[in-house]
């Protein structure tokens, strides 16, 4: 495959970040397709996100666009559901941000869909792509310090806006930033299922404010997992093991360095083994964009595993695959249950 071409919907900041950072792929991608709520704002972003020659829709002009390979949905999250559907309708597969929908009802229903149609289909939990994640893979797998004992993540943040509290969207930092410590998780459990799950949390006109998460899985191993939208705390996670542990000190969600400490057996830290692994971006220094959001220059890394997992004929990413996202969501509707938080969606 010479060259990916997408088409996108929805013309927010995510949306310029995500085609900004295809300038830094490995892989060959173009955009040509751009559609937003009006045509006059699908131009001004080509315009300032220089997309030379692509053209400009409504939503459904881009899906009728015989041009696009793939669609990327950066839409509100209200509205993943509807046009991912529709974007399966029109033969297209889909690379669609989280959440992928407010409920497990909305998002098993969005995968059945793919599986019915056999497109391409990932919900874009991007930090899955980093190089940083794929080095924790590894050691864990080979078990370098030892069998994972407990997982760790923090996630708060003071700058949400206030469409982001509001249930009858679907939006909730649990939604919106939550989900990255629950990924996180996951990631390192390989999707195992929790025995038990645990959350607490404040919450205001049904719409969680912040809140904690704790997983439990076979073994007593766990996962204890913070996340908020009323301040903002350290955005970092750690996996600790049998002789050792991992930090991703900042930005766990897309971090590009990994500190692996090794106990070696004692107990006092000075003779502890320290080593701080770091993943700078490929072309950084050249790397010019001003982006929206905190190391979105790493979108490139999700933008080549779509590229790759098309070219090989896949209906799904090992990264992000069906059954990941649907475990995913089984676990923050079961956390929202006890919080006692209830979207709109959950009345249809």
């Amino acid at each position: 495959m010479a060259e990916l071409k997408w088409g996108v919907l929805g013309c927010g900041l995510i949306s310029e970040d995500f085609v900004r950072a295809m300038r830094q792929c490995q892989h060959k991608h173009k955009v040509v397709a751009a559609g937003a709520s009006s045509t006059q704002r699908a131009q001004q972003f080509v315009d300032k996100c220089e997309l030379t020659g692509a053209k400009v829709y409504d939503y459904e002009g881009v899906l009728n666009d015989p041009n696009v390979d793939v669609v990327y949905i950066g839409l509100m999250n209200h509205q993943h559901k509807e046009w991912c559907l529709k974007a399966f309708d029109h033969g297209k597969p889909v690379l669609c941000e989280k959440p992928l929908a407010p409920n497990y009802k909305g998002a098993k229903e969005i995968v059945d869909k793919a599986k019915e149609k056999k497109l391409f289909f990932m919900e874009a939990f991007w930090s899955r792509c980093f190089p940083a994640y794929k080095f924790l893979r590894e050691e864990i797998d080979k078990q370098a310090m030892g069998p994972v004992k407990s997982v760790f993540a923090n996630f708060g943040l003071d700058i949400l806006g206030e469409n982001r509290f509001n249930a009858d969207l679907g939006a909730s930092p649990l939604n919106d930033i939550g989900v990255y410590t629950v990924s996180f998780a996951q990631w390192i459990f390989r999707n195992e299922k929790p025995e038990k799950i645990t959350a607490t949390g404040k919450t205001v006109n049904q719409c969680d404010r912040w809140g904690t998460i704790t997983l439990e899985y076979s073994g007593d191993r766990k996962a204890i997992l913070i996340f908020g939208g009323v301040d903002f705390t350290p955005i970092d996670g750690r996996v600790t093991c049998e002789r050792g542990r991992y930090d991703l000190p900042e930005n766990f969600y897309c971090p590009t360095r990994v500190i692996r400490y090794e106990n070696k057996g004692v107990i006092r830290c000075n003779q502890r083994k320290i080593e701080k692994v770091d993943f700078n971006f490929d072309n950084f220094e050249n790397d010019k964009v001003e982006y929206n959001f905190m190391n979105d220059s790493g979108l490139r890394y999700e933008a080549d595993h779509v590229y790759e997992c098309l070219r090989d004929g896949k209906l799904e990413s090992s990264n992000a695959s069906h059954e990941d996202t649907l475990r995913i969501v089984q676990i923050t509707d079961e956390a929202r249950r006890q919080l006692g938080v209830v979207y709109s969606q959950d009345k249809e």
